[in-house]
């Protein structure tokens, strides 16, 4: 995994590449000179990075939610020489995510820390943020010529050439003594003479400076255009869901017992545990998903917006009873009798979300909307009573399906579904092929089995009650990966086991 690889792969280019880089004055790379100059296309380099370093690719889209933070950068500044070819861009659950255009062969250091791909535009545009935030104040200020001067003393830099930063290697370089005090303060002069005196310390004010520019950012980063305004959810890189406390299992544990030890005669509790409640009396629905966006959804008025995101909600209007479905209101797909089960199902989940419905969606979403880092679709599922049945329930707007053909399947068949409720752990890989994992893609991805599968149960306690499911590419299958799904799932698990939904369930 050396640039001998990318030049032997791109070959046609090489020659002239060659020629025209040896006759340059840029400092960057021959690799980012190629993409720069578009010798090499940018979308052919990625696809071959992505099979050659079995990393994944984060789109501009996940830039644009999570904006560069120059606090992140200074924070993991001195652990490795960055340039604007390989930086880091989000932190998850103590993991260093960097983005790069190849892996670098001179990273050692300790930290957890997982390499993605992403385009030459995208990291330019990041590297102008961090480097930004490198300016002492006066730069940020550019009150007078006397302040520029001073500043220029601290940098290494072309003579003349305000906006060249950085070193031969296309790293931004300062010198260790700053010769500026708080902006401002004092006069040129008398500048220039603390900065003497106070060589290999760092000026008072930087941190203020940072602060206010990185808060500063306008919008429409990236682009040639401005960008509508995009108020993420969350921080990507402060927020820490696996953080959260624990799991809340006492009331779950006590409603446990108390049906347990009940006698035979007594009335049911208010709501019913999925594991070890009686079956209900309804008869089994359909309760068909339909594709709505948020905006569109009047039990959600109250909700935050997100911006290039939808989910699917069941459309409780046309819930009917098995029975009385025909056959047009479904593809015309085979199913065999085990994949449908004609027996009362009670979904535990689906018994949350009717208590606290807008917070309950608004947590899956947040959740989705993490998930997008990695994967390319994902699904909440619940899980029906004694562990018999599965079935989606929320999803986002990567399924375009309205009417599955089989809205719940059975956990008694062997499946990727069945591995999860058997073990109680993940499933994470390539999907094997047979009769329900089929039936299962040709209802909800059109028949297509994607590459890779990662699939996190949802616990309360040791009781399963819900999976998370995310489809992703070949390069999903890495530990990583799977770490940060589970974080995903444990911080969702918390949410909904916590506040008046625990209490009721």
């Amino acid at each position: 995994m050396t640039k001998v690889n990318w030049q032997d792969h791109f070959t046609s280019a090489m020659q002239e590449a060659e020629n025209l880089y040896s006759k340059d004055s840029t400092n960057v790379s021959l690799l980012m000179f190629c993409l720069r100059s578009k010798l090499i296309p940018a979308s052919e380099y990625l696809d071959w990075a992505k099979e050659n370093f079995q990393i994944p690719v984060l789109s501009e889209k996940f830039f644009q939610i999570h904006k560069p933070q120059a606090e992140l950068y200074k924070k993991w500044q001195k652990i490795h020489k960055w340039t604007n070819e390989c930086m880091p861009v989000a932190e998850w659950d103590g993991v260093l995510i960097i983005a790069c255009l190849e892996i670098p062969e001179n990273y050692n250091n300790a930290n957890p820390t997982t390499f993605v791909l992403t385009s030459h535009e995208v990291l330019d545009q990041t590297w102008a943020v961090y480097s930004k935030s490198e300016k002492p104040a006066s730069a940020a200020a550019g009150s007078d010529f006397a302040d520029m001067t001073a500043l220029a003393a601290t940098v290494v830099a072309k003579p003349g050439d305000e906006e060249n930063l950085f070193g031969e290697n296309g790293e931004l370089v300062l010198k260790d003594d700053s010769s500026s005090e708080e902006e401002g303060s004092e006069e040129a002069s008398a500048s220039s003479e603390e900065g003497e005196e106070s060589s290999g310390e760092k000026p008072e004010g930087m941190e203020a400076s940072v602060d206010e520019e990185a808060a500063g950012m306008p919008e429409g980063l990236f682009g040639d255009s401005p960008a509508p305004k995009i108020d993420a959810l969350s921080n990507f890189t402060k927020t820490e869901p696996i953080a959260l406390q624990p799991m809340n299992t006492e009331i779950t544990r006590e409603l446990k017992a108390e049906i347990e030890d009940a006698p035979a005669e007594e009335a049911p509790v208010a709501v019913e545990m999925p594991k070890k409640g009686p079956r209900t009396s309804v008869p089994l629905m359909a309760n068909i998903g339909e594709k709505t966006k948020i905006d569109d959804v009047s039990s959600l008025d109250d909700m935050e917006e997100v911006d290039d995101h939808e989910v699917q909600f069941p459309n409780k209007k046309q819930i009917s009873p098995m029975a009385s479905v025909s056959a047009g209101e479904f593809p015309s797909v085979p199913v065999k009798p085990t994949m449908n089960p004609a027996n009362s199902a009670a979904y535990f989940l689906e018994k949350m979300r009717k208590q606290a419905q807008d917070q309950f969606d608004k947590d899956v979403i947040s959740s989705f909307q993490q998930m997008k880092t990695f994967f390319k679709k994902s699904m909440l599922l619940a899980i029906g009573d004694k562990d018999t049945l599965v079935k989606p329930i929320l999803w986002d707007s990567g399924f375009d399906v309205k009417s599955p053909s089989t809205p719940e399947f059975n956990l008694k068949t062997p499946s990727i579904f069945k591995v999860v409720s058997g073990t109680q752990k993940p499933y994470h890989g390539y999907i094997v092929p047979n009769d329900l994992n089929e039936s299962f893609f040709e209802s909800w991805n059109h028949g297509q089995i994607p590459d890779h599968v990662t699939i996190v149960p949802l616990m309360d306690g040791d009781i399963l009650i819900g999976m998370i499911m995310g489809f992703g590419e070949k390069a999903s299958y890495n530990k990583n990966v799977l770490q940060f799904t589970e974080n995903v799932a444990k911080g969702l698990s918390t949410k909904i086991l916590k506040g008046p939904t625990a209490k009721v369930a």
